[in-house]
C-alpha cells in the first residue's frame, strides 16, 4: 500500500472526550489527515448521560463519533454496549485498515476480534499501558481477570502492534509479535499550541500572584504517587513557605481526603485547579516555575509515556521527576529536567528548591524542554506511524 493512496482508517478509542487516551489518538488522527488519509475516530460522549450516537466534523477528512455513555460508577460504564455499537461499525463500513487504541478495553477488543474473525485485513492494536498491572487492579477480580485476558490475547489475535513505551515493545515480543509488525509511538507534544509564553502576563491572566513561587502538577491518574506528591510538597513548603502547589485535573476522591489529612495548616499553598478547558492548558503551564511528574517505581509506571509529559514539554519550562521508564529517558537524553531516585523523597524535594532558587537554570532546562519537545512533535510520531501503515 503506497502512503501516496487515500485511505480510510478507523481509531477506536475507550475514553471519553477530552479524557486520557482520546487526546493521543486525536492528535495523531489530526496529523495523519495531513498524509492523504481519511480519519475517523470514535469514542464516548463527554456527558455523564447521553444515550444519543453523534458526528462531528473536525475537518473535511476528519470526523469523530461520539457513542453513548450513562455513568454509574466512578469508573467508566457501559464498555461493552459501545463494543457492540463499534462492531457494528467496523462491519457495516469499508475502512481500509483498523487501529483500536486502549488493547484491553472491551469497547475496542471487541470490534477488533470480530474484525479478525471476518476476515478484514490490516488491523492493528494499540498498547499504551501495563493496564493489567495498573488500572485493572482497581476493578473487580472477575473485570481484572477480562483485562488480564483481553491485554495479552487480542495482540496475539491481530499481530501488528503499536506500543507506547520499550517495556510494552518487550511485552509484545514476548507473546510471538515480530518486531517488524510492532512499531513503537509514543505520545507527542503539541507545540503548535503549546508555547513558550510570559510567565508574569499568564499569572495575571489566571490570577496567580506574581511573587509566588508555583509548581504545578497536572494529572488524572495518580494512583500510588499522588502520596509521593504530597510528601515532597510538604517537604520543600518546609525550606520555602511562599512556595506553592497548583494542581491541575481531577486527582480523585481519596487523594483529595489524603491531601487534607496531610497539609498541616498548609491549605493556602495548595489550590485545586480541576478539570480546566484545553485552551487555558498553555496558560498554566507558563505560569510555572517548576513542573512536577511524580512516578512510583511499578510496571504500570515504567510502562506508560504520559500525555502529559508531552505538554510539559512544549510549554518550555523545567520539570522534575523521580523518573522511570520513558521519562527518566526523556528528561536525561534532552536534560531538560532533574531527576532522582524513585522513593527518594528528600532529593526530590531538593532538586525543586534547586530550580526554584536558580532562574538561570530553570530557563536553560526550560529551552531544552522545548527542543525535545520539538523531536518528539505530533506531526513526527504520525509520520512514523503512517509509514508503518504504508508496510501494512
Amino acid at each position: 500500500m503506497k502512503s501516496s493512496a487515500k485511505r480510510k482508517i478507523l481509531f477506536l478509542n475507550h475514553n471519553y472526550e477530552n479524557f486520557g487516551t482520546f487526546w493521543r489518538c486525536f492528535f495523531l488522527a489530526r496529523q495523519l489527515c495531513g498524509f492523504n488519509n481519511e480519519m475517523t475516530m470514535v469514542c464516548a460522549s463527554r456527558d455523564n448521560f447521553d444515550p444519543k450516537i453523534k458526528t462531528k466534523k473536525i475537518r473535511d477528512n476528519f470526523k469523530i463519533i461520539t457513542l453513548p455513555r450513562i455513568r454509574l460508577h466512578p469508573y467508566h460504564t457501559g464498555h461493552l454496549m459501545r463494543g457492540v455499537i463499534n462492531s457494528q461499525i467496523v462491519m457495516l463500513n469499508d475502512f481500509d485498515i483498523l487501529h483500536g487504541f486502549a488493547v484491553a478495553q472491551p469497547s475496542t477488543a471487541l470490534p477488533v476480534a470480530v474484525a479478525k474473525m471476518a476476515g478484514k485485513k490490516n488491523i492493528v492494536v494499540d498498547w499504551d499501558d501495563a493496564w493489567s498491572a495498573g488500572l485493572g487492579r482497581y476493578h473487580p477480580l472477575p473485570v481484572r481477570r477480562v483485562i488480564n485476558f483481553l491485554e495479552h490475547g487480542i495482540p496475539r489475535l491481530v499481530k501488528k502492534v503499536t506500543v507506547v513505551s520499550d517495556y510494552l515493545k518487550f511485552q509484545a515480543l514476548k507473546l510471538g509479535i515480530k518486531e517488524e509488525s510492532i512499531c513503537q509511538i509514543p505520545n507527542g507534544s503539541n507545540i503548535d499550541e503549546i508555547r513558550p509564553l510570559d510567565k508574569e502576563i499568564c499569572r495575571r491572566e489566571l490570577g496567580i500572584g506574581g511573587g509566588e513561587q508555583v509548581i504545578l502538577a497536572m494529572g488524572h491518574n495518580y494512583m500510588e504517587s499522588f502520596e509521593l506528591l504530597i510528601d515532597v510538597f510538604l517537604r520543600v513548603a518546609e525550606k520555602n513557605p511562599k512556595a506553592k502547589l497548583y494542581l491541575v485535573g481531577n486527582p480523585g476522591r481519596e487523594n483529595a481526603n489524603l491531601l487534607k489529612r496531610k497539609l498541616r495548616g498548609l491549605e493556602r499553598n495548595v489550590v485545586f485547579l480541576g478539570e480546566q478547558p484545553f485552551v487555558k492548558i498553555p496558560c498554566f503551564l507558563a505560569s510555572a516555575d517548576v513542573l512536577l511528574l511524580p512516578m512510583a517505581d511499578t510496571v504500570f509506571e515504567r510502562s506508560r509515556f504520559p500525555v502529559r509529559l508531552g505538554d510539559y514539554l512544549a510549554s518550555g519550562r523545567p520539570i522534575v521527576s523521580n523518573a522511570v521508564g520513558e521519562v527518566k529517558s526523556v528528561l536525561e537524553k534532552y536534560q531538560c529536567g532533574l531527576t532522582c531516585g524513585p522513593e527518594d523523597i528528600k532529593g526530590f524535594a531538593e532538586q525543586i528548591l534547586i530550580l526554584l532558587n536558580n532562574p538561570d537554570l530553570r530557563n536553560r532546562l526550560g529551552d531544552m524542554a522545548r527542543k525535545a519537545a520539538e523531536e518528539y512533535s505530533w506531526q513526527k510520531i504520525a509520520q512514523r506511524l503512517n509509514r508503518f501503515y504504508d508496510n501494512l
